[in-house]
């Protein structure tokens, strides 16, 4: 048994965990996951390149998903040799263009549906019947709010 747990002691701590992981066995100088990206974070936060496999811990994200977006440009990285490198800058910059992304994803599926608009206008109503009471051009703000009031009435209750 000491010969097993001295060989353990010497893998490389990547695969210590695996074998942690995977056996169940709990080795008492390898903890899993929450530590490893504690510690990768705060690497993150000191001038050093990151592996795909730090990415990946950091962002939740399983290497070869890491290494795809790296392929196609969208996080910026480098190479030393065969294997991929970011800087925590271009990890932090690409993680804000995704929020960017998603905030405006969600703003132009707000926008894009009247129904949205309708709830919002309903809820003061004596504007929204001022609204469908005026006359309002087609391709106007005016005509696309007037009839998403008018395809979404609100419901019984409001």
């Amino acid at each position: 048994m000491s010969r097993l747990i001295g060989f353990l002691k010497r893998l490389p701590r990547g695969l210590a965990t695996l074998v942690s992981s995977v056996t169940g066995v709990k080795l008492p100088w390898v903890e899993v996951t929450r530590k490893t990206r504690h510690e990768i974070r705060s690497l993150a936060s000191e001038q050093t390149v990151l592996t795909p496999r730090d990415c990946g811990l950091i962002l939740d994200l399983d290497e070869t998903n890491v290494i795809e977006v790296l392929e196609t440009g969208e996080l910026s990285g480098f190479r030393v040799g065969a294997h991929w490198r970011v800087t925590p800058t271009d990890l932090h910059s690409f993680i804000q263009a995704k929020r960017e992304e998603t905030r405006l994803a969600l703003l132009r599926r707000t926008l894009e549906d009247p129904a949205s608009w309708a709830k919002v206008w309903w809820e003061d109503k004596e504007n929204a019947q001022r609204i469908l009471a005026e006359e309002h051009a087609e391709g106007t703000v005016g005509r696309f709010i007037q009839d998403a009031l008018r395809d979404h009435p609100p419901s019984p209750g409001e």
